[in-house]
């Protein structure tokens, strides 16, 4: 089984937005939909992708063409805290200055 791998430039109180091609792939694919903000994966099993949708917005624009999409609002749960990630990107960074 293969991943379905969507990469995301914003976090939005505390949720990513996926259009419908990622979110139906995942479903009809039985895959799982491996999310991706700032290097950090969240991973979310095929069997509760349709369970963790959060939201829905119909008839979003798309940025490049005349078509209309859909967004499934997922929560952005990594099972780690902001601060603790941002200790990681320093201690990483420190590290090659090293």
């Amino acid at each position: 089984m293969r991943n379905i791998s969507v990469k995301v430039n914003t976090i939005w109180n505390g949720q990513v937005a996926i259009r419908n091609k990622y979110v139906d792939r995942a479903i009809k694919g039985q895959s799982d939909l491996a999310i991706t903000h700032d290097n950090i994966t969240m991973v979310i099993p095929c069997d509760e992708v349709e369970s963790k949708i959060r939201g829905k917005r119909e008839n979003v624009p798309d940025k490049f063409s005349d078509k209309l999409h859909t967004l499934y609002y997922f929560s952005w749960d990594i099972g780690v805290r902001p601060d603790e990630i941002i200790k990681k990107e320093i201690e990483s960074k420190q590290d090659k200055l090293l």
